[in-house]
């Protein structure tokens, strides 16, 4: 019976139902699209450069961060790196040994960063075997490379075609080495696609000098939420002349642009729920005038005071959960859409994103959490504002309100 009350009642006034769903539900859409929109970027912010490249933790030996240097190695321990490997949220332990040298081919010379990896592990990380666009035949054995798309662009090279690494090896060795190409590897960032050469871990240590040992070791985790626990467990594990680093210390800037990010997303956040606000609260003051007589008359007739309170409350939250409920059905297929087709910037905003390392696009995440949280807050939104109609319900004299 009171139910019946209250929906009959919510499409007595179509036009005031009309009105605050459709305020709710844009509202509502708004901040799910928004939501769904920054944490998928940063999401690719943080994949395309932090879990795409860097790794969430890094270990180096003592000083190396601050001055990179082939004279300041460590030894590629097995037994440390298993013991790292253990550490719960840890997947992998990737070794690199990373330097600069000129790369050649033909008449064409670019400096360029010289990796060499373990491609099994690499998969953990970079993913390098699902990046590569193009494959050529190398002979099973010969030491080849694999050239980012935007470098082997810059030198004119494809697929088969030879390149020279010359540079510095241990100790000031000389280091030099000539190389087929195996393949062309596409990376979201401009910075890492227009200057990475990736060579096998042993033949990069053979070039440079460096038998069994690493520039870096970068941890990939399983949960970047575990990241500090597994720093902490790391360090402790850490001889002193190796120091642990997270992607924050290591990329402060980006840490940086993130939380401003996130503070100015929280900023048009809170426009849009005072919007569900007011949108509520001028439905319950209509509501409120238009049926005051027929308050006074329900409470003269002996209808109890907290129980028609309670069927005013029960509209407004329900008109809000209306138009909280339409709202996230447009949202879906929205924020769908934008996964599928992120929105891709050009301009001065791609060259901000290419600046900082970032591919310069948008993706949003389909995140069911993000659709029940904008849910829950307009619900609470609701309850608080379902405060003054209920005092104004319990105050009301009946012949006070039917003289109205």
């Amino acid at each position: 019976m009171i139910g019946k009350l209250i929906w009959r009642n919510l499409w007595r006034n179509k036009r005031r139902t009309l009105i605050t769903t459709s305020s709710v539900t844009f509202a509502v859409l708004l901040a799910v699209v928004t939501q769904a929109l920054v944490k998928g970027t940063f999401g690719q912010l943080i994949d395309s450069v932090v879990g795409g490249y860097s790794g969430h933790i890094q270990v180096h030996a003592t000083g190396y961060w601050d001055e990179p240097s082939l004279e300041l190695l460590m030894t590629d321990d097995p037994v440390l790196k298993e013991q790292l490997e253990g550490i719960d949220g840890v997947a992998a332990v990737v070794p690199r040994l990373e330097t600069f040298m000129l790369v050649s081919a033909d008449t064409l010379t670019r400096g360029a960063m010289v990796m060499g990896v373990d491609s099994e592990r690499e998969q953990h990380l970079m993913k390098l075997d699902d990046r590569i666009v193009r494959v050529g035949p190398v002979r099973n054995g010969e030491p080849a490379v694999v050239l980012a798309e935007g470098l082997a662009r810059r030198l004119a090279v494809d697929v088969g075609d030879t390149v020279v690494l010359l540079g510095q090896g241990y100790h000031g060795s000389m280091a030099a080495g000539k190389y087929p190409v195996r393949g062309i590897a596409h990376f979201g960032s401009p910075q890492l696609n227009d200057g990475l050469v990736y060579l096998p871990l042993g033949i990069a240590q053979e070039l440079l000098s460096t038998p069994g040992m690493v520039t870096t070791w970068a941890l990939a985790l399983d949960d970047p939420g575990a990241m500090e626990h597994a720093e902490a467990l790391a360090r402790t594990m850490m001889p002193a002349d190796r120091s642990v680093m997270n992607w924050k210390q290591m990329m402060p800037e980006v840490d940086s642009h993130i939380r401003s990010d996130q503070v100015s997303t929280s900023i048009i956040l809170g426009v849009l729920y005072l919007v569900v606000a007011f949108g509520i609260f001028g439905t319950i003051l209509m509501m409120l005038h238009e049926r005051t007589y027929e308050f006074g008359m329900l409470l003269a007739v002996g209808m109890g005071r907290r129980l028609l309170a309670l069927v005013v409350v029960i509209e407004s939250i329900l008109l809000s959960l209306i138009g909280a409920g339409i709202g996230v059905l447009l949202a879906w297929p929205v924020v769908w859409a934008l996964q599928r087709w992120p929105i891709r910037l050009s301009g001065a905003m791609a060259e901000i994103y290419a600046d900082y390392g970032f591919e310069p696009v948008m993706p949003t995440v389909l995140d069911p959490r993000i659709f029940l949280v904008q849910t829950l807050v307009v619900l609470v939104i609701a309850l608080v504002l379902a405060i003054y109609p209920w005092r104004h319900v319990i105050t009301l004299l009946p012949l006070t309100a039917m003289k109205r």
